[in-house]
């Protein structure tokens, strides 16, 4: 890895790699099968990526240098992506894959942000994600070490897929290699009690994948079909949904932010937060609420100044200051022309 630490020089190398983000914010690789490994211990993030027909690749850098990168949300964009506003620490770009991806967390725990919900991934736990779910690997806390297994549509895959008799898994293996579903969809797998057989086949899978030794593809083809039979008996939980489009996806992380920042929320902060133009939130807060933005940022505010009237002791003139309204005036004939009655009268109306 460069000893250039700066942004442009770290997705310059990445950019190199097999496995990488495209410019309309996928993950691909170009090949049958890949097992990645991300290692956070020491204050030390080793990645590793071992493919089926290149040579494997490699980064180990300090921690928090991965922490900066991360943060920096606006260069992220240039790539098209959906990152989330900087609400939490420590995550990965919001993506879809080209391809199906099993996670697996061999030590601490990762939350994912899958199609707007946290999923927790617990130690001993496996994540199966499909192509057309956007998802983002959350709180990256230390120690931490997690195996990926990114499957791309093959012949090869197909003739390990043969040996998969858990018909929930296979479901969702061969919809997502097919890309047969519209839907987003994700399975998560409990493994408690065979944890110690996993992380066995695991650690062969990645031995083999690495050392490439004569005859290495059939061994891996055996090792995954042992896998597989391996995961027949395991049961898990199957969630799907109508995968949300972009535009979907960025007004869902805005909304989230204004309500957590009403009182002093502007157009400015968004455009200097994500990236993109006033015009292009303006459009799409009407695209999707039919309301104009200073017209859903104020029914916010009044309803949190309607909840501050009826649960709090809390003046008028104090919860105006906290929803965002420095003119008392202007608070007053706002609240009027919108609900039909003074901030006084709706106290005495509606607390509780």
């Amino acid at each position: 890895m460069t000893k250039d630490f700066s942004f442009d020089a770290i997705l310059e190398e990445l950019d190199k790699r097999h496995l990488k983000y495209n410019h309309s914010g996928e993950m691909v690789f170009d090949d049958d099968v890949y097992v990645s490994i991300w290692d956070i211990s020491s204050g030390i993030f080793r990645y590793h990526v071992h493919y089926l027909n290149y040579e494997s690749e490699h980064i180990e850098i300090e921690y928090k240098k991965i922490q900066t990168l991360l943060h920096d949300s606006l260069k992220w964009n240039q790539f098209g992506f959906t990152q989330d506003f900087k609400m939490f620490p420590n995550r990965t770009p919001y993506h879809k894959n080209r391809h199906t991806e099993l996670n697996f967390v061999m030590r601490g725990s990762l939350d994912f942000k899958v199609q707007g919900e946290i999923v927790s991934v617990s130690e001993g736990d496996m994540l199966g994600i499909n192509t057309m779910t956007y998802h983002s690997e959350h709180e990256l806390v230390e120690p931490l070490y997690v195996v990926f297994i990114g499957f791309n549509d093959t012949k090869y895959v197909a003739s390990i897929l043969d040996y998969v008799e858990n018909l929930q898994f296979r479901k969702f293996m061969n919809r997502s290699l097919s890309k047969s579903t519209m839907e987003a969809e994700y399975v998560l797998y409990h493994d408690i009690d065979k944890f110690d057989e996993t992380k066995q086949l695991l650690e062969l899978i990645i031995q083999e994948i690495d050392a490439k030794k004569p005859g290495y593809k059939s061994i891996l083809r055996g090792l995954f079909i042992r896998f597989f039979t391996h995961m027949n008996s395991l049961h898990g939980k199957d969630t799907s949904q109508p995968a949300k489009g972009y535009r979907y996806l960025v007004f869902e992380e805005m909304s989230h932010y204004i309500n957590e920042h009403y009182a002093t929320i502007s157009l400015q902060q968004l455009v200097d937060l994500y990236g993109y133009t006033k015009d292009y939130f303006n459009r799409l807060v009407k695209e999707m609420t039919g309301k104009t933005f200073i017209q859903y940022v104020q029914d916010i505010r009044l309803e949190k100044a309607c909840e501050y009237l009826a649960t709090t002791e809390l003046r008028v003139v104090e919860i105006a200051d906290k929803t965002g309204y420095s003119n008392i005036s202007y608070f007053y004939k706002i609240f009027k022309n919108r609900k039909q009655i003074t901030p006084d009268e709706y106290r005495k109306r509606y607390k509780i």
